[in-house]
């Protein structure tokens, strides 16, 4: 962007505010010929290292904006005929400021720190829009008194979760009489003003047992449904008391609404899980709104099935960012717990140990593992320099499992919340804390090692007529599947290795009732597993 169009876009928001700040300190009768309301404002509409950068503008100007050579031909070069005024006369001569862009000024600076001064201006104020946006300063986040702020929008961690949301918000400044917004790359999102029922520290949602599900009416359902709920809601009620019973010793975390599919219209509320179906419900919801039943792009003169490929397929637009778009949260925090209340509450989760290995086989082994902006490929190189010794043997440009696996448990040694699972780690974040499960009471949770009954139990439940005409549509790797691998993988490993990745998920074991059986005995070093033990 060319110097002048930056002076201009910067005088027009900024204009009166830049010249107070600019005004010397020795000028006060100066100051009154500008409006009080704007004197104040510089401070919550520029970065707090601007203010000392205007200071040594103001000292290099007022020795050199005035110079004689600003009228002289040097090497060449033609000078402006007229200089801009000084700087004491800014506040009487305005208009012949304005005349003047920050690059004439520049080019009447004859002073070496006068000239690095101008420069040094110019790159914060480019740095500042880059990290703020162009909005206009009034257009910041109301200062709310609430235990926490939210936009209408969710968090985004990740492309399983909402978009548009992974800009920071701007600084909080306050404004009477409006609605609560905030401002995120140019778009305004409005803020719900009603406490959180949490700040007490109790769960939003009081654990129930699946209560909901022990009074389900049946009279709705035909004869052969009501016959598969009735035999499948009890499996649901024990997961349920599963959870309730490892909850009363939660890890540490904030409490806060999990970045949910809201299906209001089927009153289901979907917490999606990386590397546990979450793509293949992604298609089932996007399915359930008929998502591009009429796009004249696709072809007809192809296979049905051909065809429903590619009605859900990236090419066409079927990602995840699509699906949160489709079905949105509610509007304020109050309207999300009486949708959650009236709805069932869904997870879908499977063993932690076949989850890591899944997240491994797609992210670790593949030279453009997606999403390309999460730099899965930077992260295997990081693993391998870390862990590889020099003299190894193996020779892979991937990393190997083992590597992988102390990779995560060295790297979450000193997570003890929440909060640094979801910051620092993408794919593999536990159960517990992506979807808030100690807060939520999930009433229907589906295991992907039972998942053709679950996901029958969840169709017949909700009646998602779309979904019951065709099976569901496995997403993962078309050769074996991480559980039938997962005893070739985990044979690399050692127990003391085991046992570490197992503290690490401890949590989610606990929850869903998994255990370490199956795979002691997998260790390389698998006899002498038992004085670990103790």
């Amino acid at each position: 962007m060319p110097f002048e169009s930056i002076h201009e876009s910067y005088i027009n928001s900024h204009r009166l505010s830049l010249v107070s700040s600019l005004l010397p300190s020795s000028h006060p009768s100066l100051r009154p010929s500008l409006p009080a309301s704007l004197l104040p404002s510089l401070p919550a509409a520029l970065p707090p290292y601007l203010p000392p950068a205007l200071g040594w503008l103001r000292l290099g100007a007022s020795f050199s904006l005035s110079s004689r050579q600003c009228g002289s031909r040097r090497d060449g070069m033609r000078r402006p005929a007229l200089a801009p005024p000084p700087f004491r006369d800014l506040a009487c001569n305005y208009s012949q400021w304005e005349s003047h862009s920050i690059v004439s000024g520049m080019r009447c600076a004859t002073d070496k720190a006068s000239r690095v001064a101008l420069t040094l201006l110019l790159v914060l104020f480019m740095v500042y829009l880059v990290r703020n946006g162009s909005e206009d300063p009034a257009a910041k986040t109301l200062q709310l008194n609430l235990a926490e702020e939210k936009p209408a929008v969710q968090d985004n961690n990740d492309d399983l979760e909402s978009p548009d949301t992974t800009a920071r918000p701007s600084r909080p400044t306050p404004m009477a009489g409006l609605r609560p917004y905030t401002v995120i790359k140019n778009k305004v999102y409005y803020l719900d003003v009603t406490p959180p029922p949490t700040a007490n520290g109790e769960a939003m949602l009081e654990h129930s047992e699946a209560k909901a599900l022990k009074h389900l009416n049946y009279s709705k359902y035909n004869p052969e449904e009501r016959q598969y709920l009735q035999g499948h809601v009890d499996v649901m009620v024990e997961r349920a008391k599963q959870v309730k019973h490892a909850c009363v010793n939660p890890p540490p975390s904030r409490h806060r609404i999990p970045n949910f599919v809201w299906d209001t219209n089927h009153n289901v509320i979907w917490c999606p899980n990386y590397k546990v179906a979450s793509t293949t419900w992604m298609i089932n919801f996007l399915k359930l709104v008929h998502f591009n039943d009429d796009n004249p792009n696709i072809p007809t003169d192809i296979t049905p099935e051909r065809r429903e490929q590619l009605k859900y397929s990236a090419r066409f637009g079927a990602k995840h960012y699509e699906v949160y778009k489709k079905y949105p949260s509610p509007a304020t925090w109050q309207e999300k717990m009486d949708v959650l209340r009236n709805s069932a509450r869904v997870i879908i989760v499977r063993h932690p140990f076949t989850r890591i290995l899944s997240a491994y086989r797609d992210k670790m082994i593949k030279l453009k593992p997606l999403p390309a902006k999460f730099k899965f490929r930077e992260l295997q190189k990081k693993i391998i320099k870390e862990y590889r010794p020099r003299d190894s043997p193996e020779t892979s440009p991937f990393p190997t499992f083992p590597e992988f696996v102390q990779h995560i448990i060295d790297f979450t040694k000193d997570f003890i919340n929440a909060e640094a699972w979801r910051k620092n780690v993408k794919c593999w974040v536990p159960f517990w804390a992506q979807c808030n499960v100690c807060s939520m009471d999930y009433n229907v949770i589906m295991k992907l090692e039972t998942m053709s009954a679950d996901e029958r139990f969840l169709i017949t439940l909700s009646d998602m007529e779309e979904l019951k005409k065709t099976e569901g549509e496995w997403r993962h790797l078309r050769n074996v599947s991480s559980t039938e691998a997962a005893p070739d993988f985990y044979r690399q490993l050692t127990t003391r290795q085991m046992l570490d990745l197992h503290q690490r998920y401890k949590f989610d074991f606990d929850l869903f009732g998994y255990t370490l059986d199956a795979y002691l005995p997998l260790a390389t070093d698998a006899p002498a597993h038992s004085h670990l033990l103790s």
